[in-house]
């Protein structure tokens, strides 16, 4: 009996060591990962970080031996060689996302000082010798580069720094500049057509000539930005803030630019024909010969704006705000002013039974609902 009873204890004790060691077994990964993060809180950062740095550095450079060691042959009458072309692009496109921003800009900097990224002999004209759409340039360090007439279409630039950088006459069609930083650029008769800008700063930048058809301008600064004779057509522009910029001749046919901020800005000559400016705010703002045919003008506030040869031809201003505002030989033809106050408004040379009135109050205080339905 006695030696039953030391057999089954010897079981039980088996039993527990057996779950026990299974528990342990459980437990290695853990603590193999405790001891790894161990050894590696040992090695400085700033080791880890220079680490890096070398390693990017030395990517960089494997980059321009390797480019540099390529035959492009780029004649006036020849192209660079397909596989050279196929092997620079690779190169690019690999060595990219290993780099930080300001290595970035540095290849970007080589290839554009190499005579790489100019339109190539017989390719696609928005294209360049060593094609680059779709290349990762995001965060970038692009600063007062000098860049003109480079090709750069359909690159990602998001929320790189092209701060005072040069761009005259660039190629930056349906390029991502999201986020970019190109305060104080220079864009003179730059391609900007289908490209995203959206929440860019573009204040103080010389887009003089530009062209921005199409172009993704949501949320984007422009504050005192020189868009003189620029093309902006079609562009969406909802909440753009353009204070005190110069848009003297700018084309804006069929733009959206609803909420937009224009006080104070120049507008001489703007071609604004069936935009649509929903609440835009035009304080200040000088509006010389100004097309404003079929524009939605609804709710926009002109008030103390001087309005001089403006045409509103079938404008729709439905509640604008014009008080002292000053309008002097301003077309009206089926206007419609329905719920606007003209009471304070100064008129020369203006025809006002030509516009619609819905709810109206005119110049001597009186309601004029003749255009209701």
């Amino acid at each position: 009996m006695t030696r039953f009873l030391w057999l089954d204890r010897l079981k039980q004790s088996t039993l527990r060591n057996q779950k026990i060691w299974s528990f342990l077994l459980l437990l290695l990964p853990a603590v193999a990962v405790v001891i790894v993060f161990l050894i590696a809180s040992r090695v400085p950062f700033q080791q880890l970080a220079l680490g890096n740095s070398q390693y990017q550095q030395t990517i960089l450079n494997s980059y321009f031996q390797q480019i540099g060691s390529l035959s492009f042959q780029q004649t006036e009458n020849a192209i660079a060689q397909p596989a050279a072309i196929e092997i620079a692009r690779a190169a690019t496109i690999t060595a990219l996302p290993q780099l930080n921003g300001q290595r970035r800009g540095l290849l970007l900097q080589f290839l554009a000082e190499a005579n790489l990224l100019g339109k190539p002999t017989t390719l696609d004209k928005n294209s360049s010798i060593i094609p680059l759409k779709d290349a990762d340039f995001s965060q970038a360090n692009l600063q007062q580069m000098i860049l003109n007439q480079v090709q750069l279409a359909g690159v990602n630039l998001q929320k790189a720094v092209l701060h005072q950088t040069t761009l005259n006459q660039a190629n930056l069609q349906e390029a991502n500049l999201q986020q970019a930083n190109l305060q104080e650029a220079n864009l003179q008769q730059a391609n900007l057509q289908s490209t995203s800008l959206m929440r860019a700063n573009l204040s103080m930048a010389n887009l003089e000539n530009a062209d921005l058809q199409a172009a993704n301008l949501r949320g984007a600064n422009l504050r005192g930005a020189n868009l003189k004779e620029a093309n902006l057509n079609n562009a969406i522009s909802d909440g753009v803030r353009l204070e005190s910029a110069n848009l003297e001749g700018a084309r804006l046919r069929k733009a959206d630019l609803e909420n937009a901020r224009l006080t104070r800005s120049i507008l001489s000559h703007a071609r604004f024909q069936q935009a649509i400016l929903r609440g835009a705010m035009f304080q200040g703002a000088i509006l010389d010969d100004v097309n404003f045919t079929g524009a939605d003008l609804r709710a926009t506030l002109f008030r103390d704006a001087e309005l001089k040869d403006v045409n509103l031809t079938r404008a729709n201003l439905t509640r604008a705000d014009l008080r002292g505002a000053k309008l002097k030989n301003v077309q009206l033809q089926g206007a419609n002013f329905s719920h606007v106050d003209l009471s304070k408004v100064t008129l020369e040379g203006v025809d006002l039974a030509a516009a619609i009135y819905c709810g109206t109050t005119m110049l001597d205080g009186t309601v004029n609902n003749s255009g209701c339905r």
